[in-house]
């Protein structure tokens, strides 16, 4: 009998369901300690706090440069999907 082996990666889908089950509890256990903390938190309560601020900055601009990048993936060439031509770059400007 021949064995199949697979392949131990995950697909892109089960990744999302995980990150779409795992970022909501997340959030619930940060703002519960958020709450708990009330408005004098702990050294701990802080440390936290700031760096759950330094990872939502972070992934807002991870995600606006992903943002930039498709489109520039996009455009280049002179379409972006459409019929209708990007607007002109800097370079072809100036000829």
């Amino acid at each position: 009998m021949r064995r199949v082996k697979r392949s131990t990666r995950k697909s892109p889908v089960v990744k999302a369901a995980e990150l779409a089950i795992a970022a909501p509890q997340v959030v619930a256990v940060r703002t519960a300690r958020m709450l708990a903390a009330g408005s004098r938190p702990g050294a701990a309560d802080r440390a936290e706090l700031s760096r759950m601020s330094t990872e939502k900055v972070q992934a807002f601009w991870e995600s606006m440069f992903a943002m930039g990048t498709q489109l520039v993936r996009r455009c280049d060439g002179g379409g972006c999907g459409r019929r209708r031509r990007c607007a002109p770059s800097a370079r072809s400007r100036t000829r």
